[in-house]
C-alpha cells in the first residue's frame, strides 16, 4: 500500500513577492519513507538503514558505517554548519539498550514506546524514526532560516512556542517553555532525523550533557518533567522507566519495567508522583503499607539481613489449600509450600539468615489450660507419606500433632539448598540446627518453652554475630513487647516486627519505638504487660491496658520499680510490693471514680466528694 501526503506551507511573513513555499512529500512505500523539498529530500530505509540527503547536485548518504556516534566525553557537535551531524549506526543510536535490560525503544527497526491517553501508540514506526514531519503552524517564529536538509531549522530565535509540528519527533506544546510538555514521541527533541537535538533553545536555557538516547539530563528553566507521555529514557535511570529521584519517594530502587512503575496501579504515565506513599511487592516485603512516619524508602535499605520466623504462626498460615500446587501429604507440604517460602526469603534483599524458631509443648505448662480452651482435634503421626488432614485449623488444636510436625519441618529444612554466603537456623526442642554448621554454643541448649521469647535470644545471637538489620516475623502481642525490650539495649541495630498477616499486616518499628520511650519504660513495659494481663496472667477485670499505661505515666516513681522487676522477676522486695499496691489502688480508684462522676453528675456532692478522693490518692 502507498501513501502519499503533500503538504503545502506558506510563511508569508515576507513581502509577497518573495513569496516562500515549502512542498513536502511524503511516501510511504513498503519499507521506506522518502521526503522531499523541492530538489531536496530526505530516503529513510528500514532495509538499508541508510538516509539519503539531497539538494540539488549535492547528496549526502548516511549509512551505519560511516556514522559519528557519541562518545564517553558527551554529545557531537550539534547542528553545525553543515546541518545536523550523523549519531546514528547501524545498531541505533548510541546508548540503546540490549535485550538482558530494558526494551529497545531507540532501534530504527523497533517501535518505542509512547504513553497516550489511549494507552502507548507507537511512535517509531518499524520504517523508520516517527513520521518525518516538516513545521506546519509555526506562531512567533521572525523567520527560518539557514533550513538544511529536511526542512528542519538550524537556530530558530524569538520563538514564542511552537504549536501544531507535524513533523519532527517532538515538541508539540511547549507554552512558554518553561517545561516540557506532552512529548509525543522522545526520540530526541524537534526534528531529530539524524539524533542531533536543538543546538539553542533561548527560553529552555539549554539542553545539555545528552547522555544516550535522547533524554534530557540537566533542565535549567524546566523545573521537573512533567506529563511524559512518551518516556524515552530520562536521567541515570536504574532499570529504565522512571524519575531516579522523587521528593516524597526518596528513590524508586529496583523498577523492573520500561515505561512506567512497577506494579503501581493505574500508573498509565509519570505524573504528580511527589506525594506517592506506598509501593507494592518492594523486596518481597508484600505491602508497604504502613510506614512508621519514615516518610522516604531510603531507609528501608538494610531492612532485614536477619530475618527470624515464629514457626507456629508460619504454619497457621501457610495452609496446605492456600497453596498453588496440589498438595496430598506431609512430604508435598514441606517440598512444595514452606520449603520455597523460606527459600524465598532467603533469596529477597539484603536477606544473609533466616531463623526459624518452633514452640515446644510440655504437660505440664502453664498454658495447658489456655491451650484446652481453644478445643480439642484428632491425633495425627505425622511422616512424609501421612495425608493432610482437610481441616488444619483442627488438626494443629492437638498438642501432640504440631510437636510432631514441627519436628518433620525441622528436619526438612535442613535438606534444602542454601545459597552460598547465607545461613539457615531452625530449632526443636533445645537443639539448635544450623546450615551450613555455624557455632550456636550460645544459644543452645534452649529450655524456653515459647517461641515469643526464644526469638528474642536469636535476635540478640544475631546482633552478637555483627548484623544489624533484623526483622522478625510474629502475629502476637508478646512478640512487639519483647522486641521493644530487646531494641532498647542493641544500640546501632534496627529492630523491625513484621507483624499480622493480610489486610492487618503491618511493619513496626520496635527500635524507634524504643528510643522515644526511653530505656526506663521499654524494659518496664514487660511487666506492665505481664500484671495486666498476658499468656499466664489473667487480665485486669474491667480495665484496658490503655488505662494502665496511662495511671504507669502518671506516677514516676513507677517506672524504676517495674523497670527492676522486668530484670528480676523474683527478687520482689517490701518497697516494691508497697508501689504495686499503690498501683492497683489508684488504677481502681480512678476508675470507679471516672464512672461515678459521669454517673452522678446531677448531684454535686457526689461529684465533689468523688473527685477529691480521685485527688488524695494521687497524692499517696
Amino acid at each position: 500500500m502507498t501513501e502519499t501526503l503533500r503538504v503545502l506551507l506558506t510563511l508569508d511573513n515576507r513581502d509577497p513577492a518573495e513569496g516562500f513555499f515549502i512542498i513536502i512529500i511524503i511516501r510511504v512505500v513498503a519499507s521506506s519513507v522518502l521526503v522531499s523539498s523541492g530538489t531536496s529530500s530526505v530516503l529513510v530505509s528500514s532495509g538499508t538503514s541508510s538516509v539519503l540527503v539531497s539538494s540539488g547536485t549535492s547528496s549526502v548518504l548516511v549509512s551505519s558505517g560511516t556514522s559519528s556516534v557519541w562518545s564517553a566525553q558527551g554529545p557531537p557537535v550539534c547542528w553545525s554548519a553543515q546541518g545536523p551531524p550523523v549519531c546514528w549506526g547501524a545498531q541505533g543510536p548510541p546508548g540503546s539498550w540490549s535485550a538482558q535490560g530494558p526494551p529497545v525503544c531507540w532501534l530504527a527497526l523497533a517501535p518505542a514506546v509512547c504513553w497516550g491517553a489511549q494507552g502507548p501508540p507507537v511512535c517509531w514506526w518499524a520504517l523508520a524514526p516517527a513520521v518525518c514531519w516538516g513545521p506546519r503552524d509555526l506562531q512567533c517564529v521572525g523567520r527560518l532560516r539557514d533550513l538544511q536538509c529536511a526542512g528542519g531549522p538550524r537556530d530558530l530565535q524569538c520563538v514564542g512556542r511552537l504549536r501544531d509540528l507535524q513533523c519532527a519527533g517532538g515538541l508539540r506544546d511547549l507554552q512558554c517553555v518553561d517545561r516540557l510538555r506532552d512529548l509525543q514521541c522522545v526520540g530526541g527533541l524537534w526534528h531529530l532525523q539524524c539524533a542531533g537535538g536543538p543546538r539553542d533553545l533561548q527560553c529552555v536555557g539549554r539542553l545539555r550533557d545528552l547522555q544516550c538516547a535522547g533524554g534530557p539530563r540537566d533542565l535549567q528553566c524546566v523545573g521537573r518533567l512533567r506529563d511524559l507521555q512518551c518516556v524515552g529514557g530520562l536521567w541515570d535511570l536504574q532499570c529504565a522507566g522512571g524519575p531516579r529521584d522523587l521528593q516524597c519517594v526518596g528513590r524508586l530502587r529496583d523498577l523492573q519495567c520500561v515505561g512506567g512503575l512497577w506494579d503501581l496501579q493505574c500508573a498509565g504515565r509519570h505524573r504528580d508522583l511527589q506525594y506517592l506513599s506506598m509501593l507494592r511487592d518492594l523486596q518481597g516485603l508484600g505491602r508497604l503499607r504502613d510506614l512508621q512516619g519514615l516518610g522516604r524508602l531510603r531507609d528501608l535499605q538494610r531492612l532485614g539481613e536477619v530475618r527470624i520466623f515464629d514457626g507456629a504462626a508460619l504454619v497457621h498460615h501457610l495452609e496446605p489449600k492456600k497453596c498453588n500446587s496440589v498438595i496430598r501429604t506431609f512430604g508435598d507440604y514441606a517440598q512444595k509450600q514452606v520449603l520455597p517460602y523460606i527459600a524465598r526469603k532467603l533469596n529477597e534483599g539484603t536477606v544473609m539468615r533466616v531463623d526459624v524458631v518452633w514452640d515446644t509443648y510440655r504437660t505440664d505448662s502453664l498454658k495447658e489450660g489456655t491451650r484446652l480452651g481453644r478445643g480439642t482435634g484428632i491425633p495425627l503421626h505425622v511422616t512424609e507419606q501421612t495425608s493432610v488432614p482437610r481441616n488444619w485449623s483442627s488438626f494443629l488444636r492437638v498438642d501432640s500433632n504440631k510437636n510432631t510436625l514441627f519436628s518433620f519441618l525441622a528436619d526438612a529444612l535442613q535438606t534444602m539448598a542454601i545459597p552460598e554466603g547465607k545461613t539457615l537456623l531452625t530449632t526443636f526442642e533445645e537443639e539448635v540446627k544450623s546450615k551450613p554448621p555455624s557455632d550456636v554454643s550460645q544459644i543452645q541448649p534452649c529450655t524456653h518453652e515459647e517461641a515469643d521469647s526464644r526469638m528474642m535470644l536469636h535476635a540478640w545471637h544475631a546482633y552478637q554475630q555483627g548484623y544489624r538489620s533484623i526483622v522478625i516475623h510474629a502475629t502476637d502481642t508478646d512478640v512487639v513487647v519483647l522486641a521493644i525490650a530487646m531494641a532498647s539495649i542493641m544500640d546501632g541495630c534496627a529492630m523491625w516486627l513484621a507483624f499480622g498477616h493480610g489486610n492487618y499486616f503491618r511493619h513496626i518499628a520496635a527500635h524507634t519505638i524504643a528510643t522515644h520511650i526511653g530505656p526506663e519504660h521499654s524494659w518496664g513495659l514487660l511487666f506492665l504487660h505481664t500484671v495486666s494481663g498476658c499468656d499466664t496472667v489473667s487480665a485486669i477485670c474491667g480495665i484496658g491496658k490503655k488505662t494502665v499505661w496511662s495511671i504507669w505515666n502518671s506516677m514516676p516513681n513507677l517506672g524504676e520499680v517495674f523497670n527492676h522487676l522486668s530484670h528480676a522477676p523474683a527478687e520482689v522486695t517490701d518497697d516494691d510490693m508497697d508501689n504495686i499496691e499503690r498501683f492497683f489502688v489508684v488504677l481502681y480508684t480512678n476508675t470507679h471514680t471516672h464512672t461515678h462522676t459521669h454517673t452522678h453528675t446531677h448531684t454535686h456532692t457526689h461529684t465533689h466528694t468523688h473527685t477529691h478522693t480521685h485527688t488524695h490518692l494521687y497524692a499517696l
